[in-house]
């Protein structure tokens, strides 16, 4: 392990980066990103990585916890954070709520390409409800 100050919250986001994205640790990256939320809150950066984490762990009530935190993030890219909520959403199969979560994404984003993405997903879901 490298050394690492624990009270520096963004060298432990990073650190969470590495050991989720690299290293494939996520026992580690998971420690890694509650000590930097403890110590950094409001360091945009770790909110998207640990989010995703918690949805590879299957976190889901966590992960919205999280999503939620981070709406309150200055800076923070809120078209992302809505699209990662609909994402969980989708996975528990609530698809109002995914459809909402997704639209939000939408109306906040600034990026064609993103907008397209999340048509997508919008589809996907619509496709999803028709089978149910």
């Amino acid at each position: 392990m490298i050394g690492i100050d624990p009270e520096d919250g963004k060298a432990r986001a990073l650190f969470g980066h590495v050991q989720l994205r690299h290293l494939e640790d996520l026992e580690g990256a998971e420690s890694s990103f509650r000590l930097a939320m403890r110590n950094s809150p409001n360091y945009a950066p770790l909110y998207l990585d640990y989010a995703e984490l918690l949805m590879r762990l299957e976190k889901h009530t966590e992960t919205v916890a999280v999503l939620n935190r981070a709406l309150e993030v200055k800076g923070i890219e809120k078209d992302r954070i809505h699209r990662l909520m609909g994402q969980v959403y989708e996975k528990e199969m609530r698809w109002s709520e995914a459809v909402e979560q997704y639209t939000q994404a939408i109306l906040l984003s600034f990026s064609e390409e993103f907008v397209l993405d999340v048509r997508k997903d919008l589809m996907r879901i619509k496709m999803k409800m028709q089978l149910r």
